[in-house]
């Protein structure tokens, strides 16, 4: 038979001492407030609905309804990430049926785009010239870039790698880029622009200014749009009309939607400003300032600065917002 253990009395005395002398401290320590903020109430009301608790455990319906609207957020979450890599893929494709598959086969719009044009937010106002490259394909990539392009590179996702033109490293003067794979590990030459691609897809585009070549002739109202004086651009400014619903240019009378300073016969205001108008008929005197609409339609406006100077990079220089001329 084993002895029993004894603990001596006066260990037993502390020992006993100390729980009591912390269970003090504990329950002079929280208060009931400090409890009631961090405890789960019964019911919570939500913009999901009600959710009901009982002593901070969920009841099957909250808990259901609460994993609904996760899996509810996760899939828009999902949606909108896809949104960049499906409208590039879209973009893609489109070269592709046009017959611009290899890397060699650029599109080039030598006629402009125009109205009918299915195209993201495009423009009248520049020659765009469009390679799209596949580096699983054909590895490493070399895109000549001529002088007075204006681009960049994205990759598969939309997401921006590299600009071309007066914002890149060719300043403007054209260049050749190396575009790389993922995680290419090969000798890299020195008298290349590199770019590193994160995805095999690349699409890049690149825009040749027309201020010396096709003419720009577009008039666009009646809603008025002003331009203050000083544009703060080195090359050109140009507004488009886009549709709402395919976000290309919008189809009317108008082959070429588009105003700018590039636009022959714009009329500027006495203080150097421009008023541009749009609606389904040219308020008379402002025919070249004027981008026609379509009664019920709705459409959006681009501004866009080509070679923008500080003034527009530190918004001391704001366009005016469209307003309704009554």
């Amino acid at each position: 038979m084993k002895a029993k253990q004894r603990i001596p009395v006066s260990l037993a005395i502390v020992i006993t001492a100390l729980i009591v002398f912390w269970g003090t401290i504990v329950s002079a320590g929280v208060s009931k407030a400090v409890l009631d903020s961090i405890s789960t109430p019964d019911k919570v009301e939500t913009s999901i609905g009600t959710l009901r608790f009982f002593d901070g455990a969920p009841y099957p319906e909250t808990a259901e309804m609460v994993y609904d609207c996760l899996d509810t957020m996760r899939g828009v979450d999902t949606f909108l990430k896809g949104m960049p890599g499906a409208s590039l893929d879209a973009l893609i494709k489109g070269n592709h049926e046009l017959g611009a598959v290899q890397c060699h086969q650029v599109l080039i719009m030598d006629k402009l785009m125009n109205s009918k044009s299915l195209f993201l937010t495009g423009n009248t106002s520049t020659m765009y010239v469009i390679p799209t490259l596949d580096l699983e394909r054909d590895g490493p990539t070399v895109v000549e870039a001529p002088p007075g392009m204006l681009g960049a590179f994205n990759d598969a996702w939309f997401r921006y790698m590299q600009d071309i033109g007066p914002a890149g490293p060719d300043k403007g003067n054209g260049g050749r880029y190396l575009v790389l794979p993922p995680e290419y590990k090969g000798e890299v030459p020195d008298r290349y622009f590199v770019v590193p691609s994160k995805t095999y897809r690349v699409w890049v585009f690149m825009r040749a200014s027309i201020a010396r070549g096709l003419e720009a002739a577009a008039k666009n109202v009646k809603d008025n749009l002003r331009i203050p004086p000083n544009p703060p651009v080195n090359n050109f400014w140009a507004l488009t009309l886009c549709d709402n619903q395919t976000r290309s240019m919008l189809q009317t009378s108008q082959v070429f939607p588009t105003v700018g300073s590039q636009t022959e016969g714009l009329r500027k205001n006495a203080d150097g400003s421009y008023d541009i108008y749009f609606g389904p008929k040219a308020p008379k005197g402002f025919e070249n300032n004027w981008l026609e609409t379509i009664p019920e339609k709705g459409w959006f406006v681009a501004l866009r600065m080509y070679g923008p100077l500080q003034a527009w990079i530190d918004k001391t220089w704001r366009p005016g917002e469209i307003e309704l001329v009554k």
